[in-house]
């Protein structure tokens, strides 16, 4: 498998990685590792890290960041080559007997390895259940009278009673918030929640594209696409609105040209292409049907919406990347040519 980078691993638990300047930017994708990670920058130069949900930040000399196992997280190309150290949280023996169990290998109980787990699994259940024994929880009836209590719960330690009070209170200050998200007719990843702003500007995008699909129907080409052009340049102003707010996601004006021009003839421009020919001989699908996809995947931005901040490419490329024949909603067709390796 190609890799947007090259690395060395200098231990079990250290990697040296580089990111070239010359990286294409399209393969810098979202991803996830399997175990805890602490990235250290060496050195780079306007590069940005970003973890799902949150704003990037800047990859400074010495900079670090801590990365969980499972949370996704990508790269922000900046100027020069990028240089960090990786270093892995190491797998504990727990992780190890896991591991075999999941590849349907039998542990020993004779090893000591089999002896050890079984010994400080002992070891930790016993110091739990003195624990138990020992701290007696407190009752009172400090919060016996709240009414967030039901039935039994009077009788509970002042502790869980708390805990059961703060959560019903919780529970009614968001309960309004969680409606409208509920009765909103878009993703609650795309951050438009019922009667917001961003809400009432995708929805109106939506009717005018239906609309110009009505025109179009009846031999108005023209005011079809004013129409048209007027939807997909509100959303190219939503998300560049977006954008604005971090230094690292903001488009060029010949990018939103052809990103428009795109929209509007239908037609991908050759550097598109070239990135997707690679994607479809990497994976062995047939390069049309990429294209379809990718295409597929720009109409979506405009008609369904996206996260927060992204440009109808990344949009585009993201439904590329996670098409598969298999899925229902996709287009990409299997390649009778060898895969690439």
């Amino acid at each position: 498998m190609n890799y947007p980078f090259k690395q060395k691993r200098i231990n079990e638990n250290t990697i040296i990685r580089v990111f070239s300047k010359d990286v294409d930017t399209n393969e810098l994708v979202w991803h996830r590792d399997r175990s805890d990670r602490l990235i250290e920058v060496i050195s780079g130069r306007g590069w940005y890290i970003q973890l799902e949900n949150k704003i990037p930040q800047k990859l400074t000399d010495g900079s670090k960041v801590i990365i969980e196992a499972g949370q996704y997280h990508r790269v922000i190309k900046g100027d020069g080559d990028l240089k960090i150290r990786i270093h892995e949280k190491k797998k504990g023996l727990w992780a190890n007997i896991h591991a075999k169990k999941k590849r349907g290998e039998k542990s020993n109980p004779r090893s000591k390895e089999y002896q050890s787990a079984k010994k400080a699994g002992q070891r930790i259940n016993r110091n739990e259940s003195d624990s138990i024994k020992e701290a007696e929880p407190e009752s009172t009836i400090k919060y016996n009278a709240d009414p967030a209590l039901k039935g039994d719960q009077t009788k509970l330690p002042d502790k869980l009673q708390k805990g059961i009070i703060d959560k019903a209170r919780n529970s009614k200050s968001s309960k309004k918030e969680v409606d409208e998200n509920e009765k909103s007719n878009h993703p609650s990843n795309y951050g438009a929640p019922e009667g917001s702003k961003r809400d009432k500007q995708l929805d109106q995008t939506q009717a005018d594209l239906k609309k110009a699909k009505k025109l179009r129907k009846d031999g108005k080409s023209k005011q079809a696409k004013e129409l048209e052009q007027r939807a997909y340049k509100r959303r190219d102003r939503m998300e560049r609105q977006e954008r604005e707010k971090n230094e690292s996601l903001r488009m060029s004006e010949s990018q939103i040209r052809d990103m428009i021009r795109e929209f509007l003839i239908e037609e991908l421009s050759a550097k598109v292409k070239k990135s997707l020919d690679k994607k479809a001989e990497k994976r062995g699908f047939t390069k049309g049907s990429v294209y379809k996809e990718f295409e597929k995947g720009l109409a979506a931005f405009a008609t369904s919406g996206s996260r927060k901040g992204m440009t109808a490419h990344q949009w585009a490329h993201a439904r590329v990347n996670s098409a598969n024949p298999s899925k229902k909603w996709a287009v990409v067709k299997k390649s009778k040519a060898k895969k690439k390796k």
